[in-house]
């Protein structure tokens, strides 16, 4: 029986960029450059950020300074949204904070719905979220950005 390693650890993280990276290239016009800072983690804050798109095998890496584009949130909230909540219901709550290019953001949505799939994939079974969403089917994965 394979581990799952916990969420947002050194561990996890190079099991997330595996994963991304087995897709192989995906072709867009824009390469993103998307950070995350999650605040209050059980191991401290983290930040990371992924590389998506451009033609390029997707990539992460640690810290935010590469970054186009950065997503600030408490633990909590990320463990919602990896878990399929809404990331624009936790924006209009004031738990999500996006600094830098938001245009960027924007206008990559298609890309990261390429990319929400091998993420929902990824994040089944993770220490850290919840075991089902109500229907026993286990966590619902739509990512909205």
């Amino acid at each position: 029986m394979s581990t799952v390693a916990a969420l947002l650890t050194p561990e996890w993280l190079a099991e997330l960029e595996a994963v991304l990276a087995a897709a192989g290239p995906v072709a867009s016009a824009r390469r993103l450059a998307l950070g995350q800072v999650v605040t209050g983690a059980p191991g401290g804050d983290v930040e990371y950020t992924l590389f998506l798109g451009g033609g390029e095998p997707a990539a992460v890496s640690s810290g935010v300074a590469d970054a186009t584009v950065t997503i600030v949130e408490p633990y909590d909230t990320a463990v919602q949204i990896l878990g399929g909540a809404s990331a624009s219901l936790t924006l209009g709550s004031g738990q999500l904070k996006v600094r830098g290019d938001v245009r960027a953001l924007l206008e990559s949505q298609e890309l990261l719905a390429t990319f929400a799939p091998l993420l929902g994939a990824r994040h089944a079974g993770t220490d850290g979220l919840p075991p089902t969403d109500g229907d026993g089917q286990g966590p619902d994965r739509r990512h909205e950005w």
